[in-house]
């Protein structure tokens, strides 16, 4: 249930999130395969607990850097509002390897960890990662190299 999905530059594969009682209704991300005769095959689970439309691809399709609340209710696949304001971390996931790298908790000039990303996107060339802040509404970015 609860299906958001983006393809990958060049259409080869698909991340999405879904939820269900097996996951207490919170979101999961998934990659699939999405070509030719191997649609739907080959998926790997993630391992992270958020919405695929809070992820983005790398340039070269290789990663994907996605925003990961720090924490959720149950339902919140249901009810992604109960999520707006829940503090997120940055993750980039290797998609050969599956490995996954916390990149930054972000905090704010005051010190507080109320980042609630939304419009996540890298530069080319994977430099910088920008996303906007649900709460303020400002747009942020994080070095990346």
């Amino acid at each position: 249930r609860g299906f958001n999905g983006q393809w990958a530059p060049g259409g080869t594969s698909l991340l999405f999130s879904t939820y269900s009682s097996t996951t207490d209704y919170n979101p999961t991300l998934q990659l699939a395969s999405a070509s030719g005769g191997t649609i739907g095959h080959d998926r790997l689970d993630l391992g992270l607990n958020t919405w695929a439309d809070k992820c983005t691809f790398s340039t070269n399709a290789s990663a994907v850097y996605c925003a990961v609340p720090q924490y959720l209710e149950s339902g919140s696949g249901l009810y992604p509002s109960l999520a707006k304001t829940v503090p997120d971390e940055f993750y980039r996931v290797d998609l050969k390897t599956g490995i996954k790298t916390r990149l930054a908790v972000p905090v704010g000039a005051d010190g507080s960890r109320t980042f609630s990303a939304s419009n996540v996107f890298v530069t080319p060339g994977d430099g910088a990662l920008y996303f906007t802040d649900q709460i303020s509404g400002q747009v942020y970015s994080l070095l990346l190299k």
